[in-house]
Order: C-alpha cells, then sequence, then structure tokens
C-alpha cells in the first residue's frame, strides 16, 4: 500500500523501515523505503508498505502498452477482514475477503474488453 507517512505507518504497527533503491531501463534511480514485507510475507493477507523517495516517478504506471489502460479493479483474498481493517487503520482499498486461512485468491483486472481474473 502506497503512502506518505510510512514513519507514522510503521511506528503505529510496530515495524522497521528499509530502503530501497534500482536503476531504471531509462537509468533514473528510482528510490523507496517499506515496512512490513516480512509480516505479509507471512500473513499473506496483509499489504506491505512503500513510500516513494522525493523526486522518484511512479515505475508501475504503464503507457504505451497495447492492453492499456489496464488497472486492478480489486484484489480477492481470504484472511480476517477485521485484521485487515486494522493493519490499514480504517482505510478502504479494493479488497473483497473472505473467511479463511491469510491468502491471496485472486486479482481482477479491468480493461477495455472487461475484467479478467488472475486466480492465486
Amino acid at each position: 500500500m502506497r503512502t506518505r507517512r510510512l514513519d507514522d505507518v510503521a511506528g503505529r504497527l510496530g515495524l522497521i523501515t528499509l530502503d530501497g533503491s534500482r536503476a531504471a531501463p531509462d537509468g533514473r534511480d528510482l528510490r523507496w523505503r517499506t515496512a512490513g514485507i516480512e509480516r505479509a510475507a507471512a500473513e499473506p493477507s496483509l499489504p506491505f508498505f512503500i513510500e516513494w523517495g522525493p523526486g522518484t516517478p511512479f515505475p508501475g504506471r504503464v503507457t504505451g502498452h497495447p492492453t492499456s489502460p489496464l488497472t486492478i479493479a480489486r484484489l480477492e483474498i481470504d484472511g480476517d477482514a477485521g485484521r485487515l481493517a486494522e493493519w490499514l487503520d480504517g482505510r478502504a482499498l479494493p479488497v473483497v475477503v473472505r473467511s479463511g486461512a491469510p491468502s491471496l485468491a485472486g486479482i481482477v483486472l479491468s480493461g477495455p474488453a472487461g475484467e479478467v481474473v488472475l486466480d492465486g
């Protein structure tokens, strides 16, 4: 989950923050900080948090791709809806939560031809 207040999120949840960077294909330097990756790996129905560095362009934006504009319509996860709401501090995401062992059940993509479901 993208945030501009990673230190606040990490403090609220007792997470450590980690710095990261890489060169983009065009040579630009992409910088970010994350928190919660280890918890998200252990409990896959929880997202990790990322804060992009100052001046870092959002690398997830695709332009000129033949399927553009393709967007994530929603995630379908198995887990505990209350736990997710607590983790996100009440922020809403396009997520459908089913009761069950924590896992990613599916990703629903939306584009000009309609929706496509990728099963987890």
